[in-house]
């Protein structure tokens, strides 16, 4: 019976993508490595994270999934920067957008303290 690796798509569950079949490597990727029956992935990005599969192919077909997750420190992407000039009476709209794993939380405030009561903050 051949062992197969497989990694499903992030994006897409439905795409899958073969690493090994037996002990033969498929993906041109140099990262990943099998090791007694282990895969070994050196060197982890982002777009590692995912599904991975062992399927035994006997009769009846045997598979276990194991789901790996990339942990990353979090950046943030200030969609408006700088001074924004508006007229009285006129609403404006800052946006800011983080990134990271776990997801971090997004929290305004005032250069000089605290934003008025009632004001929104985002999870």
């Amino acid at each position: 019976p051949y062992v197969l690796i497989i990694k499903k798509e992030a994006h897409d569950e439905e795409k899958e993508k073969l690493i090994f079949v037996g002990d033969v490597k498929v993906q041109r990727d140099r990262r990943y490595k099998l090791n007694d029956g282990q895969v070994e992935i050196s060197n982890l990005r982002r777009n590692d994270a995912g599904p991975y599969k062992c399927r035994l192919e006997s009769q009846p077909p045997l598979e276990v999934v194991h789901t790996l997750e990339i942990q990353y420190a979090p950046t943030i992407n200030a969609i408006t920067q700088g001074e924004q000039r508006v007229h009285k009476g006129d609403s404006v709209r800052l946006e800011c957008q983080a990134e990271g794993n776990p997801t971090p939380s997004i929290k305004w405030s005032r250069k000089e303290g605290r934003l008025p009561s009632g004001a929104m903050e985002e999870e």
